[in-house]
Formats: C-alpha cells, structure tokens, sequence
C-alpha cells in the first residue's frame, strides 16, 4: 500500500519524456521546477524558445473548466490580445491528464510570454497605463466570448462566503476578530447587494489580474495566468488590481492612471466604480481563505498570531476610511 499523499512534486525528468512524446515542439534542452502556486508551474526550454507547463493540483479544476479557459485564450489571441494561449498535442487534444499518488492531474502547455513584470518604478505612469488600456480591451472584447463548456462562476460565495468558512476556525481563538471579520463581511454583502441591483457590468474576467501577471517587452504587454478566470462583474476584476496596488503601497501612484486608461477602452458606470472599494476587501478575505486552503500541503507554520493580526489590522484600517 502506498501511503496517501495530499500533493506530490511531479518528476522533471519523467515530465520532460512525457513533453517530448506528446507534443510536436524542439527538443527540450531544459525543464525546470519554476514556480509553487495554486498549480504547480514548470519552465521549459527549447532549442529554439521557451514554454510554460503548468500541473494542476488534484482536484483543483474541472477538466470542463480547463477547456473553458483554452476556449477563453484562444479568443483573446484571435481578437489581437496578446495572451499566453495553450499548445495542443500531436494528437489535437490540449490536456494531458496524469495518475499522480494524489490522483488525476492535468497537465496544460502554454506558450512563453517574453518580458518582465511591471516594476511601477520610473515608469510607472506608462507600465500602469498599459496594463489598464489592454484590461479594458480585454473586457470589451470577452463581451461576445462564448464556450460549449461550463466553469464556475465569480461569485458572492466565490470571494466572499466559501473564504469565510475556511478562515473561522482559526478564529476560535480569536473571539473578538471574529466578529469583527464576520460583521465587516455583513457590511460588505449588504453594500454588494445595494449595488448589484444597479446593473453592475458583469461579463468574463481574468480573476488574478493583481499588478503582477504580465510582462511588459519593449513597451507591448501580455497576459497570462487565467486559472481564476470565469463569469464575475468587471468591478471586481479590476479591483485585483486595486488590492495588489495597495498592499504594495503603490495605490495613489499606479491605480488613477491604471483606471483611466482601463476607462478609454471600456467605460464602467458609478456604481461599477463604487463596487470596487468594495471588492478589493472581499479580494483580501479571498486571498486569506486562499492561504488557509493551500497550507494542508504548503505547511501552517506561518498562519499564526502575527499573521492575522496583520490581516485582521489591514481590513479595520481599510474599514476606517471606508475602504
């Protein structure tokens, strides 16, 4: 009997046959472990350029949802948005599905996008410019986008409810933080329902568009990473990018002109611009029940005291000046 595991860390070596076999690409010179995630991310590099493998965990998504995602990208890239679309087989399919001591994992190759993430430094104004003018093209562009396949939905219990529930009990302890977070989450689901009934703009979204997950390569931009995407209003799409802003203390500087140019490409009416306050709380209870959800194989050593009296401290700062 092999003992259960919660996550494995996938073989390069075995993973580099199985790439080499079920794809028509150059030769791989090299495949490496590059990044732990919400999926398991893998380099790869070619005799001629580079690629991304991405393995998602077990149990993580559909395969339906994946295929959603595949659809979504190559609709983008067929509508001028640079984005990293999916690379299909020798045999036509898209996915690879893998027995893992975990169970079934999928595995997807994308291709590379080339350059770097935005720094927000001397040039802050352009990269954020940038990333807002193609966000809003994005959106624009999704409105006519449309799938044979079902995904899960960006909603309320998406961000907000499902959140709640993983981070409670480590609240036990915590009796008055936990009716804090629980009457701020009233608040917020009372003002989310106040502006929902005003028509807010709903469509396709990224759903991790923080102010990371592009590269900027001599001044043209391109996407990646849509593994949170789904159907969800554009206010909180773009409020990921409004919460990554301010817990990087670059809000003032990076989020007007980001808004702006996001704006020139697909206008958002005011209760669309007044639910993002509001979303770019739900993202850091999100982002909590997140940490809480990945810690059973990424270790719980560091979800302790200090840890929440930082979550805990940001979200009555934010309440205070009312978002």
């Amino acid at each position: 009997m092999i003992f259960p595991v919660t996550h494995s860390v996938l073989s390069t070596h075995a993973l580099q046959k199985i790439i080499q076999q079920q794809y028509h690409i150059s030769p791989v010179q090299q495949l490496n472990y590059f990044q732990a995630g919400l999926n398991d991310t893998y380099l790869i590099i070619t005799s001629k350029q580079k690629y991304i493998l991405r393995a998602y965990r077990t149990g993580w998504r559909s395969e339906s949802d994946i295929h959603y995602e595949i659809d979504a990208l190559n609709f983008l890239l067929q509508n001028n948005i640079p984005v990293s679309t999916a690379i299909n087989r020798r045999d036509g399919g898209s996915i690879t599905k893998i027995n893992a001591p975990e169970g079934l994992r999928y595995l997807v190759l994308f291709h590379y996008i080339a350059g770097e993430p935005p720094t927000y430094k001397n040039n802050y104004k352009e990269e954020a410019s940038a990333y807002g003018q193609i966000f809003g093209k994005m959106h624009r562009v999704l409105k006519k986008f449309s799938s044979s396949h079902t995904r899960f939905e960006l909603n309320l219990n998406y961000l907000l409810n499902k959140p709640l529930q993983s981070i409670r009990p480590f609240l036990s302890c915590r009796p008055s933080d936990e009716d804090f977070l629980m009457s701020f989450a009233e608040t917020l689901i009372h003002n989310y329902q106040q502006l929902t009934s005003k028509n807010l703009q709903k469509g396709f979204c990224h759903g991790d568009l923080n102010t990371a997950n592009v590269h900027i390569n001599k001044g043209k931009i391109g996407l990646f990473d849509f593994d949170c995407c789904g159907y969800g209003y554009y206010a909180a799409d773009i409020a990921a990018f409004r919460w990554g802003a301010r817990i990087e203390g670059n809000e003032k500087k990076i989020w007007p002109p980001f808004l702006t140019a996001y704006q020139n490409e697909n206008p958002l009416n005011e209760a669309d611009l007044d639910a993002v306050k509001i979303f770019v709380c739900m993202r850091h209870i999100w982002h909590i029940g997140l940490h809480i959800q990945l810690s059973d194989d990424r270790g719980r050593h560091w979800l302790n005291d200090s840890y929440f009296d930082q979550q805990i401290e940001l979200l009555k700062n934010w309440q205070a000046g009312n978002y």
